[in-house]
């Protein structure tokens, strides 16, 4: 890992959110200095389904995996703000 530590985490969520998660959990796993998670989706049109769901399960499954074992972290899907005390 580089000796870069950063406190932002900006995450473009697609259909398939795996890549998301497995990232995620990778940087909060080794870099403690992360505090918000921002989880960019897309709207549903006629062109594309949206992801908003994705963003909302992975948000759901964040907070799970990482609650109580680091520090106060926020997740922002653009939908809505969220908090949460880890």
């Amino acid at each position: 890992m580089p000796s870069e530590k950063f406190n932002h985490l900006i995450l473009l969520i697609g259909t398939n959110s795996l890549p998301n998660f497995v990232v995620a959990d990778y940087f909060l796993q080794n870099n403690p200095d992360i505090r918000t998670i921002s989880l960019i989706h897309s709207e549903q049109n006629f062109l594309q389904a949206g992801t908003n769901t994705q963003a909302e399960n992975l948000e759901k499954l964040l907070q799970e995996k990482w609650e109580g074992k680091h520090q106060p972290l926020e997740l922002f899907p653009p939908c809505k703000k969220s908090h949460f005390l880890m």
